[in-house]
């Protein structure tokens, strides 16, 4: 899947939400993500909702990134915390993307949890207004703002 630039942002869709192939492996998505990022020639703040936050979190030591932030983001082994959130989200995705939610899951079981790298906020709801999905739609302006202000007191 080809990324998207937008004003201030570049989009870095993950395969296997539209249909496509899952990679076979987190190195190798690893690679093709720091491969296209490091194209970008510039500092870059890392961002990740659900299992991308797992991805933007593998990605951002290879890539030298200055921050990560994971929004509603869980550890792959909180198996409770996944079922629940599964549960809530299979009714708002189509066959492809719940497939492909539940490959990432298993790519990430077998990787040691991150322990080093650089500094990452963690946005779940309640610390923002809304739930897992609305945090990014009609919430997007309040989740915003909250990434914006820690970003202006954490990276230089």
């Amino acid at each position: 899947m080809p990324a998207r630039q937008l004003p201030g942002l570049w989009l870095l869709p993950h395969p296997g939400y539209e249909g496509d192939a899952v990679p076979e492996d987190v190195e190798a998505l690893v690679r093709a993500h720091a491969a296209s990022i490091r194209r970008l020639d510039r500092p870059v703040v890392l961002l990740g909702r659900s299992t991308g936050g797992l991805v933007a979190q593998a990605v951002a030591e290879r890539v030298g990134a200055e921050a990560v932030v994971l929004l509603d983001t869980h550890p792959v082994r909180d198996e409770e915390r996944l079922t629940e959130l599964a549960a809530r989200t299979a009714v708002r995705l189509d066959e492809p993307a719940l497939a492909a939610m539940g490959a990432y899951v298993r790519l990430f079981l077998d990787r040691p949890e991150e322990t080093a790298g650089p500094t990452t906020l963690h946005l779940r709801p309640g610390d923002v207004p809304g739930d897992h999905f609305s945090m990014l739609d009609e919430h997007v302006a309040t989740t915003a703002e909250a990434i914006r202000t820690w970003l202006a007191r954490t990276v230089n």
